[in-house]
């Protein structure tokens, strides 16, 4: 499932997810993937409408395990 999620995404959003699953956490995480703000809130929102990421406690983006 792991690889069929991943197939699907762009390589920014897939920066983004990697990151987040590295333990990166904000700004931290956007940095991390190379992007810019508009880019880092786009990938989040695209992300999020995937099922691949929601936020969790304090607005923090955690990486789902299943697939949407």
């Amino acid at each position: 499932l792991r690889d069929a999620r991943r197939a699907s995404l762009s390589d920014r959003d897939a920066a983004l997810l990697n990151a987040l699953e590295e333990g990166y956490e904000g700004t931290a995480a956007f940095a991390r993937a190379g992007l810019g703000t508009v880019e880092a809130l786009e990938a989040v929102a695209a992300l999020e409408l995937a099922g691949v990421i929601r936020r969790g406690p304090g607005g923090r983006l955690v990486a789902t395990t299943g697939v949407r």
